[in-house]
């Protein structure tokens, strides 16, 4: 990787500060953003910064990359390289080999200078920044607003506007840096407190803006590790005017806009980026998790067929359910004790692990292999957002706390009802009979007739009649059914479990009943035709004579 070359450098890596001071001063504004050049650093205004007195903090020594989750380089054409972690300058921020002396090279003290363990780091649960960059033309830059014990100072308190902090504005898109970071060069003492005079610091207050109106810090996600990019400004900003006290000016954060009017430079001069480890893709939820249960009646197979469901939730716009696992358990261990004969079994197999689902929020379940008679299953939901990250274990109806609500399931099946009926096609006025044929189940879950358990009978024969006959039954239909299918009729039994009602082989036709039909003997008509005829003959001899 090519760096450019710093014509300055500090004469030693100082640690963090807490006290000591040392002297701001500006000679000259800068009116735009240089370009940069391999080797050596062009500056448009000439600035001078003579820092005496060293910050002094102590530190545990463990890994730097470890102990602060943002690394690498930004950069200003002002005042050249920022480091954002000391093990830029010690083993390039690789995972082991960390020393605490530096390697030298471009932006770092010179080789073998001790230096301490500094970095910026990113709140894993607020997504706020605290800790130190180091800049060797205006030593370090704080970002610590009082919200890490480990940085018990406030730099940033009385920024110009918004929030004195450095801050994830998680609903944006992509995902925005915000805030403020501060030059500790201005402080009286420290990196808190009263400022230097007006005549040490040129009038600039030592704030470097994260994101303004038209410019601003964001990040990408879709690369490993995360790259911060664009730009943050240093200097005060008067009526719009960002040229004067322009002591840092623009912060590029990214080779891919470091280029006079943004221009991908990481090929052609630099290849620098600020990156880091920090998730900024905020873990998912679930809540309204219960369960219900579907028709308990006939269909159920062997299994109680509970429905366990909830609704999958996440802070970050844009981020949906990919998938959800659950597990089931008949205590509230989850299978933590090793002597557990009966371990935590998924839905909606015993076995099932992740199930994918989405992009609608809600899920269900149907888990099958439950038993009945079980007076208590604990059961928690995972859920998993589109960037591939999980929740926590969720246990009904919204809690990280187990063991959350458990449900039972029956002490037996339901009752199930069931019906023929003859004649098939009566007509009306016939009498029809019922036999019934239903199932019921006794206290031990074993198959028996209805008539020895169940509670009640209601039959509902469809034209308005019910009667409560437990077992056959018959019934006599005075009129045809407005329905052209016929009478409907469902059978309810209830049992010391459940309800549950079926129509059997309904519906029943009925018909009208056929036209009735006298035979009338054959003389009557006989005698009827010779009278007409004798008539007729009588009439026509008449005629002739």
């Amino acid at each position: 990787m090519r760096h450019l070359r710093i014509k300055r450098s500090f004469p030693r890596f100082p640690d963090p500060p807490v006290g000591g001071e040392g002297v701001l001063r500006i000679t000259q504004s800068v009116s735009r953003f240089p370009e940069r050049s391999e080797g050596v650093l062009k500056i448009i205004g000439l600035l001078t910064f003579i820092l005496s007195g060293v910050f002094v903090i102590s530190f545990s020594v463990q890994a730097a990359k470890a102990d602060h989750n943002v690394w690498g380089w930004a950069y200003s054409s002002n005042i050249g390289w920022i480091s954002f972690n000391s093990c830029n300058c010690d083993n390039g921020c690789a995972p082991t080999g960390e020393d605490f002396k530096s390697d030298g090279g471009a932006g770092c003290p010179s080789a073998g200078t001790p230096i301490s363990n500094y970095g910026v780091n990113v709140d894993t649960s607020t997504g706020v920044f605290s800790g130190y960059a180091w800049s060797s033309n205006i030593g370090w830059i704080s970002f610590n607003s009082n919200t890490n014990p480990k940085y018990p100072i406030d730099s940033l308190f009385g920024c110009p506007s918004g929030d004195c902090k450095a801050w994830t504005d998680y609903n944006a898109v992509p995902k925005k840096i915000m805030g403020w970071a501060r030059a500790c060069s201005v402080f009286a003492s420290g990196c808190s407190g009263g400022l230097k005079p007006t005549t040490s610091t040129g009038g600039w207050d030592g704030w470097i803006r994260l994101n303004g109106s038209n410019y601003g810090v964001w990040i990408d996600e879709n690369v490993n590790p995360i790259q911060f990019h664009q730009y943050a400004w240093g200097g005060n900003e008067t009526n719009g005017d960002w040229t004067k006290k322009a002591v840092v000016g623009w912060i590029s954060f990214n080779c891919k806009e470091g280029g006079i009017v943004g221009g991908d430079i990481c090929a052609s001069k630099s290849d620098y980026k600020v990156l880091t480890s920090f998730n900024f893709n905020r873990a998912p939820s679930a809540n309204s998790l219960g369960v219900s249960f579907s028709d308990f009646c006939c269909d159920w197979g062997n299994d109680p067929p509970a429905i366990l469901s909830g609704t999958f939730t996440d802070q970050d716009v844009g981020d949906y359910l990919t998938g959800y696992q659950i597990q089931i358990d008949d205590d509230t261990n989850f299978d933590s004790d090793p002597l557990d004969t009966t371990p935590p079994r998924g839905c909606p197999d015993p076995l099932s692990g992740f199930v994918p689902a989405g992009p609608a929020p809600n899920f269900a379940c149907s888990a099958n292999g439950l038993k009945y008679n079980t007076s208590s299953y604990y059961w928690r939901a995972k859920v998993w957002d589109s960037k591939g990250d999980s929740s926590v274990w969720i246990y009904p109806p919204d809690s990280t706390t187990p063991p959350g609500i458990s449900f039972s399931t029956p002490l037996h099946k339901y009752p199930c009802p069931s019906f023929n009926h003859t004649p098939l096609s009566p007509s009306v006025g016939e009498v029809v009979n019922f036999n019934d044929t239903s199932d019921c189940w006794d206290n031990g879950n074993n198959k028996v007739s209805c008539t020895t358990t169940a509670i009640s009978y209601l039959w509902d024969f469809g034209d308005g009649d019910t009667i409560g006959t437990i077992g056959s039954t018959s019934h006599t239909y005075n009129s045809v059914s407005s329905n052209p299918l016929g009478y409907t009729v469902n059978l309810t039994i209830r049992d010391n479990v459940g309800i549950c009602t079926r129509s059997g082989d309904s519906p029943v036709g009925v018909q009208l009943p056929l036209p009735e039909w006298k035979e009338i003997p054959p003389t009557s008509m006989i005698s009827k035709f010779l009278a007409n005829v004798g008539s007729v003959l009588k009439n026509y001899l008449k005629f002739l004579m």
